[in-house]
């Protein structure tokens, strides 16, 4: 996908993922994704990793682990 990735990051562990990917398959990253973002260059050094916006979450490494292994592998 062309739109580029994303970093979420989830009790200090980054997960490098496709926002157009995780939009399709989760309603509620597709809201988050569309919620207006700040300008790039206004973003803080800790926000953006690898020219990658960084989203850190309130799951632990495992809850997010198991989320993006059901979204992106179709895992039950």
């Amino acid at each position: 996908m062309s739109d580029g990735n994303i970093i979420l990051v989830a009790q200090g562990v980054g997960f490098r993922v496709y926002r157009g990917w995780l939009s399709m398959q989760s309603e509620v990253f597709r809201d988050m994704f569309n919620t207006p973002q700040p300008v790039e260059s206004d973003l803080k050094p800790e926000e953006v990793s690898d020219d990658c916006p960084v989203v850190y979450v309130t799951d632990t490494a495992l809850e997010m682990r198991s989320l993006l292994s059901v979204l992106l592998g179709g895992r039950q």
